[in-house]
């Protein structure tokens, strides 16, 4: 948000659709369209995409510049398209609990290379900004100051993104796995089960939608052959 407020622009959030989906509500989003509307930004929030066929034709129609902020969805599928191939330029984020994690930072995918020369300049890349912007270009200029910022990655963390690279879609799997283990009933009710009924920890106090006590739970995750209490713990 910072950084679109320093070069003077500025957005309007819009509401979610009513179908608990998440996805941009586009009615709310062409009330909110002037004449001074640039783009458009998709925002793939928890790992669920936009609907991007809808939201492409949305910003084609207006004339307007499609981005993504792509930082909970690395490699989330649309339509068999990934998640960050859509717009003109996609954002990712690289912190702690993402998909593909470097501890922080994050990185910018585009083909456009308007585009990717300001970002060279707005993380202040002096090397690669005097090595890749054609010296006749209008930012050229600008290639050893950069734009008075320096909203660069550090180096280790852009390693260590791009050693895992190769292994985003086993990440992936993994969560995929996960979220159906979370998914299974609660062996009282049937009910959706929360996540101390799958794997043994349960919070103080808290009880499943039948009324499932703590200690009920407990003694039946402990019930099954195999268990113990500390079964199911996170290992490293």
């Amino acid at each position: 948000m910072s950084r679109r407020s320093r070069c003077g622009a500025w957005w309007w959030s819009c509401r979610g659709s009513r179908d608990d989906s998440g996805q941009l509500d586009l009615a709310d989003a062409a009330r909110r369209i002037t004449a001074r509307t640039k783009a458009v930004v998709a925002v793939h929030l928890w790992g669920i995409p936009e609907d991007m066929d809808a939201l492409a034709a949305f910003a084609q129609e207006r004339g307007l510049m499609l981005l993504e902020d792509a930082s909970h969805a690395h490699g989330a599928p649309w339509g068999g398209q990934r998640t960050g191939s859509f717009g003109t330029a996609a954002a990712f984020s690289l912190n702690g609990p993402k998909p593909l994690s470097a501890g922080e930072g994050g990185l910018v995918a585009t083909d456009d290379s308007e585009i990717y020369y300001r970002v060279l300049l707005h993380g202040q890349y002096n090397k690669r900004c005097r090595r890749e912007i054609p010296a006749d270009h209008p930012l050229a200029e600008y290639a050893v100051t950069g734009m008075g910022l320096k909203l660069r990655i550090h180096p280790l963390a852009a390693a260590l993104a791009r050693t895992q690279l190769h292994r985003l879609g086993n990440y992936l799997t993994d969560g995929r796995r996960s979220l159906s283990a979370c998914a299974q009933p609660c062996r009282t009710c049937r009910a959706s089960a929360c996540r101390g009924c799958r794997t043994g920890r349960f919070l103080p106090g808290t009880r499943c939608r039948c009324g499932t006590s703590r200690r009920a739970r407990r003694a039946a995750y402990r019930a099954v052959p195999g268990r113990s209490a500390r079964r199911g713990r996170h290992r490293r």
